[in-house]
């Protein structure tokens, strides 16, 4: 294995006396203390971004290089996706002398007052569920921790990228529709991300090439508004298939519709029923957990002990599944 190199870690200290204040007034601003002016709170930030600060307990493993502790990032505590996927990646890394930590993100993106108040720990590497934000991914960067990004397709080559194939997994469902002979089709999504874009892409393009243009029900910013209201259309438009998101948001708009006494397919994403019985069946597409949480452990693993540093871009098809 080759010796990992030691990393000259950014203090407080480091950022005080490059801005002439004290190390405290730096860890205050950091904080976001109310005593500490909003112009300064933004030079401090500013000047820790550029100089690759990270909280002081994480420095010290990457100085000492011996971390083997990895974050798992994710920002929902609801969605089941997240805990099997987690649970998948925490396994892997354990199997390999690895451990993880499950960090929580409360927003659709990770930003930079995200690693100093909810990373503290010392980490080694990320593997994230959340997408992160340009100056995250430069801190990342400056710091040299690998950083893995699952289920997002990001417009960078600064960290590694896992993602299914959503166009085609749209693809499928919507062939499924027309299998059906469904003629008044939705899609419907909890999620502001471009993957819930490819996934609508992928449905609507090959629904518009037979003639059927599916209704849209878009993300409100929660979700039971969001539900509330696709169960309103699919009521009042008298619609015949349902393509959600995730299978988690499916599960949770058939119960609506139960409500209402209104019964039409729904498939959602990630084929979670396949894996647990605990779940409410549900048809759906996804990728090979195992295979893709092998990977990316794997993949991270190896950029950890050999700092290995070439960027990393993989697909993962996908499948139909439907519940016997």
């Amino acid at each position: 294995m080759k010796e990992r190199k030691s990393r000259k870690v950014t203090t407080l200290a480091d950022i005080g006396r490059s801005l002439g204040i004290t190390a405290n007034a730096v860890s205050k601003a950091l904080k976001d203390a109310p005593d500490i002016s909003r112009a300064t709170k933004e030079l401090v930030r500013k000047t820790a971004e550029d100089m690759g600060y990270l909280p002081n307990q994480a420095a010290v493993t990457l100085k000492s290089g011996q971390g083997k502790n990895v974050a798992i990032v994710e920002n929902n505590l609801l969605n089941p996706f997240y805990s099997v996927i987690s649970d998948r990646i925490v396994s892997a890394l354990n199997e390999k002398g690895f451990y993880g930590s499950i960090v929580f993100c409360p927003s659709e993106q990770m930003h930079y007052q995200d690693i100093v108040s909810r990373m503290p720990a010392s980490y080694c590497a990320v593997i994230s569920l959340v997408e992160p934000d340009d100056e995250v991914i430069q801190v990342y960067k400056k710091r040299g921790i690998p950083f893995a990004l699952i289920g997002i397709r990001r417009e960078s080559k600064d960290i590694d990228l896992y993602y299914t194939d959503d166009n085609h997994g749209g693809e499928l469902i919507a062939r499924r529709c027309l299998e059906l002979g469904r003629r008044r089709p939705l899609f419907v999504t909890d999620s502001v991300s471009e993957t819930s874009n490819r996934r609508f892409q992928g449905f609507r393009r090959t629904l518009q090439a037979q003639g059927v243009d599916p209704l849209y029900v878009p993300s409100s910013g929660n979700v039971d508004v969001t539900l509330e209201k696709a169960a309103k259309e699919i009521v009042e438009k008298e619609v015949d298939f349902v393509f959600a998101y995730s299978d988690y948001l499916a599960i949770l708009l058939r119960r609506k519709l139960r409500r209402r006494k209104y019964v039409c397919p729904i498939y959602g994403f990630d084929r979670l029923s396949e894996r647990y019985d605990l779940l409410e069946p549900t048809n759906s597409v996804g990728c090979d957990f195992d295979s893709l949480t092998s990977i990316v452990t794997d993949d991270i693993i190896q950029k950890v002990e050999t700092e290995k540093r070439e960027h990393v871009e993989k697909v993962f098809p996908v499948s139909l599944y439907e519940h016997p």
